[in-house]
């Protein structure tokens, strides 16, 4: 285990994944098999193979009255699925709201300017968000600023702009892009 890189899920997403395949895998074969059919009153070939005799229709009887809660039982189960599908769909909706982990660093994007910007361009457009960005402005926002003096940083460094444009990150083969 020495010298093992391990990635860990810090925003929690991977926990939403896990539960919706686990709803997912229960629910969808148990909904199949558990969900509660009608008896089938239409059958002419049961019909004409029953018998309707006064011990028979007794017998009918008494296994009814045996099981009163049956349709109490069929409506609870119902509910209990319907109520089981709604949170599997939330589940989805969650997952698609996410924030990607993975999302294709480019500082021309975070800078709002054009792939072929000339380095005055790059500062002008640099030092108009910084106005807006900076951390100690009342409109600051540190994590966009961060970004944005990266971006600044990858357009403006050769190292950077080598590494950017190699390895699709100013910080190297090794660094996360954003």
């Amino acid at each position: 285990m020495a010298g093992a890189k391990f990635q860990y899920d810090e925003s929690g997403s991977t926990f939403y994944y896990f539960v919706a395949s686990f709803l997912a895998l229960i629910l969808i074969p148990s909904t199949y098999w558990w969900w509660p059919r009608e008896e089938q009153k239409g059958d002419a070939a049961n019909k004409k193979h029953e018998c309707y005799c006064h011990p028979c229709n007794v017998k009918k009887l008494r296994l009814r009255a045996a099981q009163p809660w049956l349709k109490l039982k069929h409506r609870a189960l119902k509910f209990s699925f319907i109520v089981a599908w709604f949170l599997l769909v939330l589940m989805i909706y969650k997952i698609s709201t996410l924030e990607r982990d993975y999302v294709e660093y480019d500082p021309f994007e975070v800078l709002q300017i054009d792939r072929g910007a000339t380095t005055a361009e790059i500062k002008k457009q640099y030092r108009k968000l910084s106005l807006v960005y900076h951390p100690d402005k009342e409109t600051g926002d540190e994590k966009r600023f961060m970004k944005i003096a990266k971006a600044y940083a990858a357009l403006t460094d050769d190292e950077s702009r080598k590494n950017w444009e190699e390895f699709g990150n100013p910080d190297g083969p090794g660094g996360k892009g954003s």
